[in-house]
């Protein structure tokens, strides 16, 4: 009995830390040298993810979400450094009364509010992320 719980345990070592799947492709996730050297530490950035070698989760990331990780790593920094360049041109103006760190409080059913909200019509059932094109 105890030896079936070890040999479990052992085989759900070897899916995807991610989305648990068993995939014959798995990446080590603390690799130490390499393109891929960074995983452990993307996880727990992007994700908040509490990521350690005793945590007792898989070690391993299939090749589509270490696909998905990398590319939202790569959206990410690419919307970090457009809020650094928008924040510079708001103090290049001399623009303190919209600052892009304030923070703005709108009450429920306020017409401000509704202007914010995405119509649900424009976007497709598509995922956005699967390249799909957006309707207006």
């Amino acid at each position: 009995m105890l030896m079936d719980a070890k040999s479990r345990i052992r085989s759900d070592l070897r899916k995807c830390r991610l989305c648990f799947e068993e995939e014959n492709t798995l990446i080590y996730i603390y690799a130490v040298s390499g393109s891929l050297k960074n995983v452990a530490r993307t996880i727990s950035d992007l994700l908040n993810y509490e990521v350690s070698m005793d945590d007792q989760f898989p070690p391993y990331l299939c090749i589509c979400c270490c696909g998905k990780l990398l590319e939202f790593r790569a959206f990410k920094m690419k919307c970090d450094s457009l809020r650094e360049t928008y924040k510079l041109l708001l103090k290049s103006r001399g623009d303190t009364t919209n600052s892009a760190e304030e923070k703005v409080d709108i009450e429920e059913g306020s017409p401000e509010k509704d202007e914010h909200v995405l119509d649900s019509r424009v976007v497709e059932e598509k995922s956005v992320f699967d390249n799909s094109q957006v309707r207006v």
